[in-house]
């Protein structure tokens, strides 16, 4: 899933930092992914301490560890895109109700 912000298209990229030590068949899956929109970037990846699940964490601090359960990437990429969305909504609703109207 991408997203087109301003007319240029932001992408999914593996963002896994590896090991030296790490053998040729860990490297084969991506534990980490970054889509930077400009503004926002937005990382999907495991967490050592929760093996087989997923995380989203957003900079600038929007979110931090989210946890999107086990399930494949791309679920992964598609349910931190809408939790995020979800939350944005609800930041916005609440910044809407405490505008002042003259």
């Amino acid at each position: 899933m991408d997203i087109i912000n301003e007319g240029v298209m932001a992408q999914w990229k593996d963002t896994t930092r590896y090991s030296w030590s790490d053998s040729k068949k860990y490297r084969k899956e991506p534990r980490e992914m970054t889509l930077d929109t400009g503004s926002v970037r937005i990382v999907i990846h495991k967490h050592v301490d929760y093996p087989g699940e997923w995380f989203m964490s957003c900079v600038p601090e929007l979110m931090r560890r989210q946890n999107l359960g086990e399930c494949s990437i791309e679920k992964a990429q598609a349910a931190g895109l809408e939790r995020l969305r979800k939350h944005l909504v609800s930041v916005l609703s609440v910044i809407d109700s405490s505008v002042e109207v003259s």
